[in-house]
């Protein structure tokens, strides 16, 4: 099964870009975020946006 959210952190390496710019892209709105148990996380949708792919 696919997970639905991932932390910044995982986004940043499965992209290919510094973990600062996803915090950067979470902080400017570029991208939306969920708060789980206290932990910044983005919904798998968001990286489908970031990335072209469906």
């Amino acid at each position: 099964m696919k997970r639905k959210v991932y932390k910044q952190i995982e986004v940043a390496k499965m992209i290919g870009v510094h973990r600062n710019s996803v915090y950067r892209w979470v902080r400017d709105g570029k991208i939306k975020s969920v708060l789980v148990a206290g932990v910044r996380m983005i919904p798998a949708s968001e990286i489908e946006k970031l990335t072209g792919a469906e």
